[in-house]
């Protein structure tokens, strides 16, 4: 069995959660770096989570913010006026008249995209975080292979094709905006294309025993 790592992803980087403190590792795709507490982090997001409620990151957070509220304070800001000799007036430019559809168009570009939801439906399908086992499609032992340095480059190609669907599923959601089942189902038949009449057969007998099941349950009545 092998477990493969998690690359840090752009989407990951626009979060609303990260964004103040994640930046990527140039050395190395699968590290992470925090900008407050100067440190490497897994790139995996639940890591990136833990992290984030540590006390050392909370501490230097809490930090952060004391020190923006301290800036903005309005003491400060007389100070710094009080301390220049020459004053001076500030020309401030009347700010154009926007039109309404522009103003439409403008607010339908700020409605911010949850990330964070697609990603979540995506993470129990990433290629890196799933471990392979090696039984064969009827269940009848496993099988070893023959060559180890062909079977590492195979499971290589598979997981290079694997995350490039990933990452097409990641786009097609955020420009269409799907729903969790819509992200699924891309995904499963992406992956039910790329086996073979036997393999393909298989796993669709699996998923359709798996979503009759779900149904039964569904619609068995519950009791208080």
């Amino acid at each position: 069995m092998k477990i493969y790592k998690q690359k840090l992803r752009d989407v990951w980087l626009q979060m609303e959660e990260f964004r103040a403190w994640l930046r990527r590792d140039p050395d190395d795709s699968y590290r992470a770096h925090c900008r407050f507490c100067k440190c490497c982090v897994n790139t995996k997001i639940s890591d990136l989570r833990a992290h984030a409620s540590t006390k050392k990151h909370m501490k230097h957070l809490n930090l952060k913010q004391q020190i923006k509220t301290t800036d903005d304070s309005p003491l400060n800001r007389s100070s710094a006026s009080s301390s220049s000799t020459t004053p001076y007036k500030v020309k401030v430019k009347s700010q154009p008249k926007t039109s309404p559809v522009k103003k439409e168009k403008i607010s339908a570009s700020d409605q911010s995209v949850d990330y964070e939801e697609i990603i979540e439906n995506l993470a129990l399908y990433e290629p890196e975080q799933v471990m392979f086992s090696s039984c064969s499609l009827t269940g009848g032992g496993e099988q070893r292979l023959e060559d180890d340095v062909e079977g590492e480059g195979e499971m290589s190609t598979i997981s290079i094709m694997d995350e490039e669907m990933v990452n097409k599923a990641v786009a097609n959601a955020l420009r269409t905006q799907k729903d969790s089942s819509q992200i699924f189902g891309d995904f499963v038949a992406d992956r039910l294309r790329q086996l073979n009449t036997d393999a393909s057969e298989f796993a669709k007998d699996k998923i359709m025993k798996v979503i009759l099941e779900a149904a039964s349950i569904d619609r068995a009545p519950t009791y208080n």
